[in-house]
């Protein structure tokens, strides 16, 4: 008897497995199993920035008011993601700031006389090519999630910036090489509203 009771039970299980196998599977993506990777033309980006910049050098407090130490500064880049951790950008910048600087100082306005306290207007231009490695921190500690708006990116990278100074050649004042060029490694974070637990 116990056998007839055994092989039933065997004849139901095979049944069932036979009706589960010929049915339709579905796949739903894991990503906590690992990343399904696009192609290499897929995940490059652009990146406009603009904004202002505040000079806090040595004399740069001593403008006559504070609305003239604020200067431009734009970017532009391009950039790929490998992963969804992991990318890269390259791209350029451009910056005029603007402060207070002695009589003799290399970025000096010269068509400008001096602030009553003695200082001159300083202002220059510089151009720059940078490189950075970009983190995406929110798809790394709370998962990726395709459907996600905001991310927290800390990037870090090294660049070049020469720097332009309006100077006299002959009667007219154009922009000239300054000779006070600087090659620099620098690093940041973009925080953005965080992530929830997927």
């Amino acid at each position: 008897m116990k056998k007839i009771v055994l092989l039933a039970l065997a004849s139901i299980a095979l049944c069932g497995a036979s009706n589960a196998v010929a049915q339709e599977v579905t796949y739903v993506e894991d990503c906590s199993q690992g990343y399904l990777m696009n192609r290499n033309a897929d995940n490059w980006f652009i990146t406009a920035e603009g904004g202002a910049n505040v000079l806090v050098g040595k004399h740069d407090v001593k403008t006559d008011k504070f609305g003239n130490r604020i200067g431009a500064n734009a970017g532009l880049y391009v950039g790929k993601w490998v992963s969804p951790n992991f990318g890269f950008r390259f791209g350029g910048t451009w910056a005029m700031p603007k402060g207070a600087t002695t009589a003799n100082g290399t970025f000096r306005k010269k068509n400008d006389g001096p602030f009553e306290n003695g200082f001159y207007p300083e202002k220059f231009m510089g151009i720059g090519a940078e490189f950075d490695v970009l983190v995406n921190l929110t798809n790394w500690w709370c998962g990726y999630r395709p459907g996600r708006v905001y991310n927290a990116v800390a990037h870090g990278g090294a660049g070049a910036r020469w720097n332009l100074r309006r100077a006299y050649k002959g009667e007219n004042l154009e922009w000239r090489a300054s000779h006070d060029d600087v090659m620099f490694l620098h690093r940041s974070a973009e925080q953005f509203p965080c992530c929830k637990a997927p």
